[in-house]
């Protein structure tokens, strides 16, 4: 995983073949490969990837991969928003209570929030956010999210000190987050 992070793609390609030809129902080495498929804008393989990795038991983290790439319609001929909603609700009913993935989450709030692959219900994103922000009160999407919902007033109180609070303290929290990476 770390060549993948390094960027070094064609020897993290390598580690996760060698690994398939061993094991090849090995999810998770089916998964980063989807994720190096992806970092390389080859869509529709990182596609073929992470439903192999599905079929093959993958996690809330696989379907969230697959669920942004039909969202944004890489990959395929336009958006596949119904089977992105599909996934990313799929992935989060996966996540047990005590644990929520602002990776997963946060597109789902977006996804109720707006309307993508499902009717608008603001008062569900809410409930989704709060929890969110209660499960795993220091993720930057959460703050980025809240912050917003802050400076909107569409689903909160409308903030604007509280809304620039959070959405700066969601800009550093991201920041470190990709220090970590490099």
């Amino acid at each position: 995983y770390c060549y993948y992070e390094k960027k070094e793609y064609d020897k993290a390609m390598a580690e996760y073949e060698k690994i398939l030809a061993d094991k090849p129902e090995d999810w998770g080495a089916h998964s980063r490969k989807g994720l190096v498929y992806s970092a390389l804008k080859e869509h529709k393989k990182a596609i073929k990837e992470y439903k192999v990795a599905i079929e093959f038991g993958g996690n809330s983290c696989v379907r969230g991969n697959l669920a942004e790439l039909y969202r944004l319609g890489n990959g395929v001929t336009f958006p596949k928003h119904k089977k992105a909603f599909q996934l990313y609700e799929a992935a989060y009913i996966e996540q047990d209570e005590t644990r929520t993935c602002g990776c997963i989450t946060a597109p789902l709030i977006d996804c109720y929030y707006r309307g993508i692959g499902t009717v608008i219900d603001i008062p569900k994103a809410k409930k989704l956010l709060l929890h969110g922000i209660e499960i795993e009160n220091d993720s930057s999407y959460f703050a980025y999210l809240l912050g917003y919902f802050h400076a909107t007033g569409e689903s909160m109180e409308r903030d604007i000190p509280k809304a620039i609070e959070l959405l700066k303290k969601a800009q550093k929290k991201i920041a470190e987050e990709r220090l970590r990476w490099y």
